[in-house]
């Protein structure tokens, strides 16, 4: 009986080890894994932080850059990665969303801040806007669309004014011009969906040393899409600049922006309506 017990007892001892241990790699597994965790989510952190760093910098300077070289911080010198300018070409350019009562400028002309606009565009241009279903009724989210064109030298300007829903008043907003025709569709432009264009195209042709193209929605905001019969519209309107940082654990952020050349500021040049 009393060796019995004995092995009873040390099967329970062994029972209660057993337990305890795998208590306790249990804990210490979670904690090792939460510890990794927390250094990733620290890393990823740090390394978003001097990629921003970096797309900052370049914005700021229009200079590629090493981010360990960033202002000689010693923050980042434990960094890898680097700062590009990424420029695109093609005839198809889509902006970004455009508020409502807002503008976009596309630029029809290559400019440089110290020698001003030259190659100036003289080809035909079709333009889109409209990215969601339409609807006239009230409440109106169909976009109307003017366009601003700045073109010679003394500057002139020309007008136009896209207005999809019929019996608007918005005609009589323009002096001279009125409504320019407009179609509804399914179109594609620089990887951007528009259900409306211009029915026909701009001959840009026409103005002497047209420069400038502001783009404004009424109604509802929308990007707007242009497309050239060349394949020199593109370049002109920016480029990407991308930002790649990567820590000494290799974890490794990218951060990729678009930057546009100067844009007008709101209502420059624009009629207040």
């Amino acid at each position: 009986m009393k060796s019995k017990n004995k092995g009873q007892t040390l099967l329970i001892v062994v029972m209660l080890l057993a337990t305890v241990l795998t208590i306790v790699l249990s804990a210490s597994y979670q904690a090792i894994t939460e510890t990794k965790i927390t250094k990733m989510e620290e890393d990823s952190q740090k390394a978003l932080a001097a990629a921003e760093a970096g797309i900052e910098y370049t914005l700021k300077t229009g200079q590629e850059t090493n981010i360990s070289d960033l202002g000689n911080n010693k923050n980042f010198q434990n960094f890898t990665g680097k700062t590009t300018i990424e420029t695109t070409t093609g005839s198809e350019f889509s902006t970004p969303q455009v508020g409502k009562d807002q503008q976009y400028t596309l630029y029809l002309a290559n400019y440089d801040k110290s020698t001003g606009f030259s190659n100036y565009y003289t080809g035909d241009l079709t333009v889109y806007w409209q990215n969601t279903d339409e609807s006239c009724d009230s409440p109106r989210t169909t976009s109307a669309l003017e366009l601003t064109l700045l073109y010679d030298d003394p500057p002139k300007i020309k007008k136009w004014l896209y207005e999809p829903c019929s019996g608007s008043s918005n005609s009589s907003k323009i002096e001279g011009n009125g409504f320019s025709p407009s179609s509804s569709g399914n179109y594609t432009i620089d990887g951007a969906n528009y259900k409306l264009k211009s029915s026909e195209a701009i001959n840009i042709g026409n103005y002497s040393q047209a420069k400038l193209l502001i783009a404004r929605p009424f109604y509802n905001g929308t990007k707007v899409g242009f497309k050239a019969d060349s394949e020199n519209l593109k370049p002109w309107q920016g480029g990407w600049v991308k930002s790649t940082a990567s820590t000494l654990n290799k974890t490794t952020k990218t951060v990729r922006v678009f930057h546009s050349f100067s844009q007008l500021p709101a209502n420059f040049f624009v009629t207040q309506f």
